[in-house]
């Protein structure tokens, strides 16, 4: 039995070392990966898809992962 992509990011999401990105939940359907969860900041969400960017199979990753607005990181001034 092979693991699906879902699976696989999923994996990926499960051992990272970020809390976080433990709670994010994938499908895959049509080549599409859709990411969902929540997150505190846009760097987290991005380290998201930097995980998950080698994958093989994937020609769109639909990033839903919202970030929760009271944990943004400030923008520069």
């Amino acid at each position: 039995m092979s693991i699906s992509i879902a699976e696989k990011a999923e994996s990926r999401f499960h051992n990272a070392d970020h809390l976080e990105l433990r709670q994010i939940q994938c499908t895959f359907q049509h080549a599409v990966l859709t990411l969902r969860g929540s997150v505190s900041s846009f760097k987290v969400r991005q380290a998201a898809l930097e995980m998950i960017k080698d994958l093989k199979g994937i020609d769109i990753i639909d990033n839903q992962i919202m970030v929760n607005d009271k944990g943004m990181d400030p923008l520069p001034s």
